[in-house]
């Protein structure tokens, strides 16, 4: 690939002797938003059907992450996500009902929980964009409050461990019990935690560990997992805004989670860096190990 994830080379469409499109060239970099500005009847639907495969040009070369022909693109075009002018939502369904009545439409069988984690993952692209937009305007207030970091971290791996458990992974977590009192926001750190299960879920081979140290006043958590999907020239990345490991990008992620993590992070006064500890001599494995290190400031509340 050239850096495009995707480019039309002089594509043109033709219905009989009226030209939809002529001869159209544009390329869209990895991590842009692309906009098409025009008339109505200057061909920008058409040019998305074109890129969607619902229609074929006349003339000219479509190229899709580095994919072109009708095989290779009918196979790319699987992880792609295409609407073109009205969306067809029903207002008073939710989003795993409304994927339901589509697969009773084009009589796709319900899979049970492949349909959910479709749902789910939709539902988790959906409040990364909306998170990620608010902090972006400035107008993502928290209130800070006195926060037990123990306590919501425990009780978010206990809501969000099938995220863990799903992807087969050994999950050690030494977590205290007393509190660790901070100044923070719940939600916030529910955001954070979530996305650092979800990106464990998404990269880690076999292990997820979490551990929690205290340490001159100052609250450090570690997720640390094994992985085959990054390299140690991705970790400089993974912070960037819409950044997707290209080996993963088949699995969902939009390459806001981590962003959206380290921006609340900061928000409430904390760091969230990421590093690639090295193993004792003993611990061989092929597999980088990636270490997300969260950091707060311990408040004394007496």
């Amino acid at each position: 690939m050239n850096g495009y994830v995707m480019e039309t080379r002089q594509v043109t469409k033709t219905y009989g002797s009226f030209l939809a499109l002529d001869h159209v060239n544009i390329h869209v970099r990895k991590g842009c938003i692309y906009g098409l500005v025009g008339d109505n009847g200057a061909g920008k639907s058409t040019l998305l059907k074109l890129l969607a495969g619902q229609s074929f040009p006349t003339e000219g070369e479509i190229e899709i992450l580095g994919k072109h022909g009708l095989k290779d693109l009918e196979n790319v075009r699987k992880q792609m996500g295409c609407m073109i002018e009205q969306p067809g939502f029903f207002p008073n369904m939710t989003v795993e009902q409304t994927l339901k009545y589509y697969c009773i439409q084009k009589g796709i069988p319900d899979k049970g929980r492949i349909l959910e984690q479709k749902a789910e993952r939709m539902n988790t692209l959906v409040n990364q964009f909306y998170d990620y937009s608010r902090l972006c305007a400035g107008d993502f207030k928290m209130e800070m409050e006195k926060t037990d970091l123990s306590r919501v971290l425990r009780e978010s791996l206990m809501e969000n461990f099938r995220i863990l458990e799903e992807a087969h992974l050994k999950v050690e977590a030494d977590l205290p019990s007393h509190p660790l009192w901070i100044m923070g926001n719940q939600p916030a750190l529910e955001r954070i935690f979530l996305n650092m299960f979800q990106n464990g879920g998404r990269y880690a081979e076999s292990i997820f560990q979490i551990a929690v140290k205290e340490e001159n006043q100052e609250i450090f958590i570690s997720f640390t997992n094994d992985t085959k999907k990054l390299s140690p020239e991705d970790l400089p990345r993974l912070f960037d805004r819409f950044y997707i490991q290209d080996s993963a990008r088949s699995q969902g992620g939009t390459g806001l989670g981590l962003t959206v993590a380290r921006s609340l992070a900061e928000e409430m006064g904390g760091t969230l860096e990421v590093s690639a500890p090295e193993l004792p001599e003993k611990e061989e494995t092929q597999n980088l190990i990636v270490c997300f290190e969260l950091k707060f400031k311990v408040w004394d509340f007496l």
